[in-house]
């Protein structure tokens, strides 16, 4: 009887340390979770009258990853919609592609760009840095089409790979680095 009840103090013991060590595990994961979600990231746009690609970098600023393509609805709710975006990622910096003809000048879709952009940056407390984006939704259709990517599925990614593109030339450029990224 006496081996019984020192068994079952050993085992509630045991089982108690047992809790303990899977709640500092646990919120060990949790802090860096939060560690990790707290890191600043930044967001890549390919504006357009009717769609937005949209992309996001790692935590280090090395790659950019597609996020998804927006289709634009009111300003209210593109506003709302980037607002969550902005959070979830917590971005800080937004680079946009701007539209320039083949000579370097800005084209109308150029200046509709530069609007929305400071629309969010005033909005959402942003930097916002542009680049030029010549070319980059020609050389996202080329990536898609010699990735096998049917016609009519082009469109649903186009946008969003531009957007990577965008991103990506922007990281590659290290101008982020000498923000703390």
């Amino acid at each position: 009887m006496f081996d019984l009840l020192l068994l079952c103090g050993l085992l509630s013991a045991f089982l108690h340390k047992s809790y303990l060590v899977l709640n500092l595990l646990t919120l060990g994961i949790k802090l860096e979770r939060e560690k990790f979600m707290a890191t600043k990231r930044i967001l890549g746009l390919d504006v357009g009258d009717k769609y937005i690609g949209i992309a996001v970098s790692d935590p280090l600023g090395i790659t950019a990853q597609g996020y998804r393509t927006w289709k634009r609805k009111t300003r209210d709710d593109d506003l709302a919609f980037f607002t969550d975006v902005v959070e979830q990622f917590n971005v800080t910096t937004l680079v946009s592609g701007l539209p320039r003809d083949m000579e370097g000048n800005e084209t109308a879709q150029a200046r509709k760009t530069r609007n929305f952009c400071q629309f969010l940056k005033k909005r959402l407390n942003l930097e916002v840095v542009y680049i030029d984006e010549r070319l980059t939704s020609k050389a996202s259709e080329r990536v898609l089409i010699e990735g096998g990517v049917r016609r009519e599925k082009r469109k649903e990614y186009i946008d969003t790979l531009a957007a990577q593109m965008i991103l990506q030339v922007y990281l590659d450029s290290g101008e982020h680095t000498n923000q703390g990224y």
